[in-house]
């Protein structure tokens, strides 16, 4: 029922976390990050269906430079892009959800291990284990939403991917 409700409700919810601090901090401490974590195995079933029509059509995302919009809380098409040889993603997202308390981090050393085990390879380049510090120079959070997009150089977007939005 309280799913039902934050899924029908999504803006509200949002608008009041991120404009309502005592609603902010009531949130964070009782459920928002789980009732916003995402299935990042969910997601990755959705990166193989996009990497085979990709492949269908002989499009690669080796070496491209990526623009995912609302990843939310995951970063579970980042990584698997990464893994298959992206030259660089960018996400953006009006709502920032990542890497805001020590679940989030919990859950993202999950991710990380989850893929670098899928995939035999180390993310260790794109992402610092210790700090859980993206490295910019791979893999960047933007978190102002589009507004920030003038930031990124005229035609070095590749591919735009959106799961949710």
């Amino acid at each position: 029922m309280l799913n039902y409700f934050y899924n029908k409700c999504d803006f509200i919810v949002r608008c009041a976390h991120t404009q309502i601090p005592i609603l902010r901090n009531i949130l964070r401490k009782i459920m928002f990050w789980r009732l916003y974590s995402s299935d990042f195995k969910h997601i990755d079933i959705t990166f193989d269906r996009l990497k085979k029509n990709s492949c269908q059509h002989n499009l690669s995302l080796k070496n491209q430079e990526i623009l995912e919009l609302g990843p939310g809380n995951s970063i579970a098409l980042a990584l698997n892009c990464l893994c298959c040889g992206s030259k660089k993603y960018r996400m953006v997202d009006k709502y920032p959800r990542i890497l805001k308390n020590d679940d989030q981090k919990k859950n993202l050393l999950e991710h990380i291990a989850y893929f670098e085990d899928k995939h035999h390879y180390s993310l260790d380049n794109y992402i610092n284990k210790e700090n859980m510090e993206l490295n910019k120079s791979f893999l960047a959070y933007i978190q102002n939403g589009v507004e920030d997009l003038r930031d990124i150089p005229s035609s070095s977007i590749d591919v735009i991917l959106s799961k949710c939005i």
